[in-house]
């Protein structure tokens, strides 16, 4: 599987690269655990009280209520796939991979081939 970057045309499909500035969610950010595991937080008060969390909920969001969470750690297995119906942002600190595929390859009975994710690559970037 080619590894992409997240820049590259392919990824338009799926989304797009947001620029946003987020200097105090980073540096909270830098302050959650980080394990030779996965640790997944959906919801961290100490990420949710950053300064930009409301700038970040009116104008990708539109007003809606976020929760903004962390997902760290070092992953050796691919044991399940994540569906979302809506958007998703995700800020890495460090650099990403990310198995995104599109809802439209879903089958009827609900079962998805995994052969047609891309593999694209979020590289660390200077805030």
């Amino acid at each position: 599987m080619q590894i992409k970057s997240i820049t590259d045309e392919a990824f338009k499909k799926y989304g797009r690269v947001l620029k946003i500035e987020v200097p105090d969610l980073l540096e909270r950010l830098a302050k959650t655990p980080v394990t030779d595991g996965v640790e997944y937080v959906a919801s961290a008060p100490e990420l949710e009280a950053c300064s930009e969390r409301e700038a970040i909920q009116n104008s990708i969001y539109g007003g809606m209520p976020i929760q903004i969470g962390y997902c760290n750690g070092t992953n050796h297995t691919l044991n399940a796939v994540e569906y979302h119906r809506d958007s998703e942002i995700d800020i890495a600190l460090d650099g990403a991979i990310l198995l995104i595929g599109s809802e439209a390859d879903v089958e009827d009975d609900f079962t998805y081939d995994t052969a047609k994710m891309e593999l694209l690559q979020h590289r660390q970037v200077q805030w």
